[in-house]
């Protein structure tokens, strides 16, 4: 509240009442004639205060627009961390927008272009370069350094994952480890005679377990062993736990030629063909329809992400399972981070500071921190995974914790959407022995150098 003070003498004010008075004589008000002898004259003023009271004017409401992926059962999440958002932030409110995956970069460049884009933006790790490169982003290298953002704060790497060339684009609200840990059946391990304390650890104990776990009758299979579920967003985990390069840190050098890689893509390609062979494998696993074929129990072992923990939770309580860290070959990383999801500011935002705000709460505050928790997974902020309630109740806790320190951070690149493709190629060729896995990887590290070579020439 401003105050405006006006200071009037008592005898001033007096003298106006007076002057302005009906039937005041003008002689009253005017000066006195008579001479006056005074030896000594002691004028005393009191001053009267007159207070205004300006109030001022409210701070105009904002409507930050928040661009995101969190659908299904994460949909009514998403609403509450953004209510609670607004209820701490008075004269700020969200438009969130549910975004496909498919065509996004196209739409968001378009966006920024004509002026149009959101005040927050949810991209994952691995789509974020192509975004910094075309000027889509801000840079928040300034704003966390004022807040006093530690890198230590976060694990190493969803860290890593956040900036490219140099500077950082967002913070991670998901982690990108614990994204491809071992599920099994804890029933079905009982059944085989295998004990379910002791998962397998290695690529050799995950063969031989998956052979014994294997039900079929003639050439039908029944139950598969391990469900690999290979595609080429999890091709670098098969990579990390090999310890086989793909890329130079930089991105500029492509390095996939080498024997890990081979190794490890050999080793995909026995253990399906140890179950029936691709084409087996592929039609068993469609025939279930959406069911998912661990969750109705037709695979006994599987790979998945920390995601999976609610989301057997919600549709298959009953089920008798457990989890461990993904068996490896070579090396100490049991899984690649190739992206968790981060919260950014694109180019263009018309309320940077109240963004900054909201991308803060999704992701190093509460509003982060309690979405994770209602879906019993773990945040990249350290802080909050030990006050998490979830630690005290599930006993995968520490499988989760151990993996997150486990996880080798990838090198970004702006081709990772053509290198994918590449590698579903490279896939499709080795599994179906259309190739030999060398062959495969050979054929496959041409193309990404080719592909690079070209891009990074026209920049």
């Amino acid at each position: 509240m401003d105050l405006a003070r006006e200071r009037v003498t008592r005898r001033v004010l007096l003298r106006t009442l007076v002057c302005t008075a009906a039937g005041a004589s003008l002689g009253a008000c005017g000066p006195k004639t008579t001479p006056q002898v005074v030896k000594e004259t002691q004028v005393v003023r009191e001053t009267i205060e007159v207070v205004k009271e300006v109030t001022a004017a409210p701070a105009p409401e904002v409507k930050l627009t928040l661009w995101h992926h969190w659908g299904g059962t994460r949909e009514p999440l998403m609403k509450k961390a953004l209510d609670d958002f607004a209820a701490r932030n008075q004269g700020l409110t969200v438009e969130p927008t549910l975004i496909p995956w498919d065509r996004k970069e196209e739409a968001v460049l378009t966006a920024v272009a004509a002026g149009q884009a959101p005040d927050v933006l949810m991209l994952n790790a691995a789509e974020m370069p192509p975004y910094a490169l075309n000027k889509a982003l801000n840079p928040i290298d300034d704003m966390v350094a004022q807040v006093g953002i530690q890198a230590e704060e976060v694990y190493e790497s969803d860290w890593k994952a956040s900036s490219y060339a140099g500077k950082q684009w967002g913070l991670p609200q998901t982690v990108g480890g614990a994204a491809f840990l071992l599920f099994f059946n804890t029933a079905s391990f009982v059944g085989a005679g295998l004990d379910p304390t002791k998962p397998p650890a290695t690529w050799g104990e995950t063969l031989e377990a998956a052979t014994t776990l294997l039900k079929k009758e003639g050439d039908e299979i029944k139950q598969l062993g391990l469900l690999t579920g290979v595609t080429s967003w999890s091709w670098l985990n098969f990579l990390a736990e090999n310890d086989a390069a793909w890329l130079s840190p930089d991105g500029r050098e492509v390095q996939m030629d080498n024997q890990g890689a081979v190794e490890a893509l050999e080793w995909i390609v026995h253990v399906t063909d140890a179950q029936g062979g691709a084409e087996r494998v592929a039609a068993f696993t469609s025939a279930g329809g959406d069911a998912d074929p661990f969750m109705s129990g037709r695979a006994a072992m599987t790979y998945q992400g920390v995601w999976q923990y609610y989301i057997i939770k919600t549709n298959a309580p009953e089920l008798e399972y457990s989890s461990a860290l993904a068996p490896l070959n070579r090396g100490k990383w049991h899984e690649a981070n190739y992206g968790p999801h981060l919260y950014t500011l694109p180019a263009g935002t018309k309320h940077t500071a109240e963004a900054w705000k909201l991308l803060l709460w999704l992701t190093r505050e509460a509003g982060g921190c309690d979405f994770l928790t209602a879906q019993l997974r773990p945040s990249p902020w350290k802080a909050c995974n030990e006050n998490s309630p979830v630690s005290k109740v599930a006993d995968y806790w520490p499988v989760v914790l151990s993996a997150l320190d486990a996880t080798r951070a990838e090198p970004l690149t702006p081709l990772f959407n053509r290198f994918a493709s590449i590698w579903d190629e490279m896939l499709e060729k080795a599994m179906h022995h259309q190739s030999t896995a060398a062959e495969a990887i050979k054929w496959a590290a041409a193309e990404m150098s080719r592909a690079n070579e070209e891009f990074w020439a026209k920049q």
